[in-house]
């Protein structure tokens, strides 16, 4: 089944002439991360500047407030046991020279110290709530363009005819051929044809594709004298 493609005919052009300076990346020897990083956010900024972002739903920033709130949450119950286990220690340490009334002291302390720090959170802002829907958008997008760049570059992948054509109308077999040996340059395996590595055949595939005008019409021959056993005639053709 083939997959539904996500990028429209304008963003495929744009990120098929970029694929040559992203191989030139992929094959540096060092700074490659850094490079990439700056490949990616130059690129996110590019597109940002000619698409939007879709307005996020009440559902999206309902979702963002409540998972605000459940990290503050648990960032301030992390606090509340430190500060439990440093005053439990604190009582133990002094409970061996100290008076009965001390350790009552203390005990008071912690319990102020515990109810002050269990505060409850309150949720953000509908403005904050936006800002991290957005940027989850964001790195979602990053991660699209990554995957596409990944298996757009493959060894073996076939290069794009469209590739050195966005916003030439005139383009011919030169801006096209140009194109085609920058990326050569960078990658011998991509090509035109898919000259990559192959996996081997089997024994048995690579004799039915050199006897297959002469084995199928006996087999299928055979097939439907089979089917025809079972009461049924064969749908299936070899």
């Amino acid at each position: 089944m083939t997959r539904t493609r996500w990028t429209d005919d304008e963003l495929t052009d744009k990120l098929n002439n970029l694929i040559p300076e992203y191989l030139e990346i992929k094959n540096l020897k060092s700074g490659k991360r850094i490079r990439r990083a700056a490949f990616f956010e130059k690129l996110l900024k590019d597109l940002e500047k000619e698409r939007d972002y879709p307005t996020p739903t009440p559902e999206q920033l309902e979702e963002a407030k409540l998972k605000a709130k459940e990290n503050m949450d648990s960032i301030r119950t992390k606090k509340r046991k430190k500060v439990q286990g440093k005053d439990q220690a604190s009582a133990t340490a002094s409970a061996n020279v100290a008076t009965p009334t001390a350790n009552t002291a203390t005990s008071t302390a912690n319990a102020e110290t515990s109810t002050s720090t269990a505060e409850p959170a309150s949720l953000i802002s509908d403005e904050e709530a936006a800002k991290i829907v957005r940027q989850n958008m964001r790195d979602k997008f990053h991660d699209r363009l990554s995957q596409w760049f990944t298996n757009h570059t493959r060894p073996g992948s076939k290069i794009p005819l469209t590739v050195g054509t966005v916003g030439k109308k005139d383009a011919g077999a030169t801006s096209i051929s140009t194109n085609v040996a920058a990326i050569a340059e960078h990658d011998s395996t991509r090509t035109l044809l898919k000259l990559g590595p192959q996996r081997m055949k089997h024994m048995w595939q690579a004799y039915w594709s050199m006897e297959r005008t002469k084995l199928q019409p006996v087999i299928q021959e055979e097939w439907d004298t089979l089917m025809c056993g079972y009461g049924a005639k064969s749908q299936t053709r070899l």
